[in-house]
């Protein structure tokens, strides 16, 4: 449905050695990606040669990135935010993308201009043809976290923006989690507007839907919304793809005590000083990194504990977990899984993770989709590589076609990281993190 550009192998450069990976840009377009890109740190650099000339390593802050501009905003209400998607390179959004790259302390003329001639988009982007997408339309819903707000969530839903896809987002409320009843209204109006944004539509009928979730608060809303009757009927036979990130956690009370606890701080102004050292002191050996992740996630364990608050909130989920909610979110968990078994899904976490730790997801995944793991596994095994994402789609294809039912794909994708933390991996893996979620939108919209 939606048609993928060429793809290119770049070089990941590091002090020691390099090494050959698949990348989404454009052929012949750009030479090489700075490690600053690879590396999966805040900015990305680009160096476009060609035989008449060679353009200055472009940097371009991961801050730009996730600031739209122009907005596609379609409409704002009720907490629910739809977005239609732009193309930045046509004629009407040209000048405000080169604005937006001069406010950032660039002189970004030539290499604009390139970019408008060639349709090419900033790597990050994954390289949608828009001229190629009038066979089906595309809806990204995006479910936030427990403590964000619309600074945090808007990050992915303006990259989004900027990759030409709709978007309809909310960040569930604080109580959804806690209060069947407040959920129940939360779902119900989001359902009202997916009805409102997609059903009435001229390509209502040729929709492809995308969940994209984030931590326990956003795949506790989805898992609610499949005991919505409308959404089964109307929305569920549309979703081909799944995407989670960082979650779902262990269901006790002392995963929720420091959920809450770090929700209710940060919405009180407090700030976790995310891999400052790490950045300060830019380690080299594997001894010294270790030693300073060690000493992040000490920092993040803290962020999640308060003197006054953490005993208050812990003595609260002991009862409320006591009087059933366990129970409940345990039922939640298993209509989730028999509502998901047949849809793709890609799981982002990380090592690095202290409120959900790897452990969390790693059993979720081996206690209900084993099947689909030993399946990517065995793929893995036979191409002797870590997975179908650094080979080309007509290998994807042909492996399909040999392994599998033409309609068939693989139904469980890992994003695994060592360092990040708690839906911190876009930010601090914004290359990786980028094309993997959008080859993946790529596969499961391709039916």
């Amino acid at each position: 449905m939606f048609k993928l550009l060429p793809t290119v192998s770049i070089t990941r450069f590091s002090s020691n050695h390099h090494q050959q990976t698949g990348c989404v840009l454009k052929k012949g377009i750009f030479g090489t990606l700075n490690s600053s890109l690879i590396g999966g740190r805040n900015y990305s650099s680009i160096i476009h040669e060609t035989k008449e000339e060679i353009i200055k390593p472009f940097a371009l802050p991961f801050s730009v990135l996730t600031k739209a501009h122009p907005s596609s905003l379609v409409s704002f209400e009720n907490n629910i935010k739809h977005m239609r998607g732009i193309n930045l390179f046509s004629d009407e959004n040209h000048n405000a993308f080169t604005e937006v790259i001069a406010q950032a302390g660039h002189h970004p003329e030539k290499l604009v201009n390139h970019l408008q001639v060639n349709r090419q988009a900033h790597p990050l982007i994954y390289p949608f043809n828009h001229s190629e997408r009038n066979n089906g339309r595309l809806v990204v819903c995006l479910l936030g976290w427990l403590g964000s707000n619309w600074k945090h969530v808007d990050k992915f839903v303006n990259w989004y923006d900027y990759c030409n896809i709709e978007t309809l987002s909310t960040i569930p409320p604080i109580l959804s989690t806690i209060s069947p009843s407040h959920t129940q209204t939360v779902c119900e109006e989001f359902v009202r507007q997916m009805e409102e944004k997609i059903l009435n539509h001229e390509m209502a009928d040729n929709t492809t839907i995308i969940f994209h979730v984030f931590s326990g608060n956003g795949i506790h809303m989805f898992s609610r919304l499949l005991e919505n009757e409308k959404f089964v009927d109307k929305f569920l036979p549309r979703t081909k793809g799944f995407v989670v990130d960082s979650a779902p956690p262990m269901y006790n009370y002392e995963r929720f005590t420091e959920g809450f606890v770090g929700a209710i701080k940060t919405a009180m102004g407090s700030r976790m000083d995310r891999n400052k050292s790490r950045k300060e002191n830019a380690p080299s050996s594997t001894d010294q990194k270790l030693k300073i992740l060690k000493e992040e996630q000490a920092k993040s364990r803290e962020f999640y504990k308060h003197w006054l608050l953490t005993p208050v909130v812990s003595s609260f989920f002991k009862l409320y977990f006591n009087m059933g909610a366990r129970e409940r979110f345990e039922r939640l968990e298993q209509t989730l899984v028999n509502h998901t078994k047949s849809i793709p899904k890609l799981f982002i976490y990380s090592h690095g993770d202290v409120l959900i730790p790897h452990s969390d997801i790693d059993f979720y995944l081996s206690k209900h989709f084993v099947e689909e793991r030993l399946e990517r596994l065995a793929y893995q095994q036979e191409k002797g590589q870590s997975g179908p994402e650094h080979v080309s789609d007509k290998e994807f294809d042909e492996w399909i076609k040999t392994h599998h039912q033409s309609e068939t794909q693989f139904l469980l994708d890992e994003l695994v990281f060592h360092d990040s933390d708690h839906v911190y991996h876009f930010k601090e893996h914004p290359r990786e993190y980028s094309e993997r979620v959008l080859r993946f939108i790529h596969l499961s919209s391709k039916k």
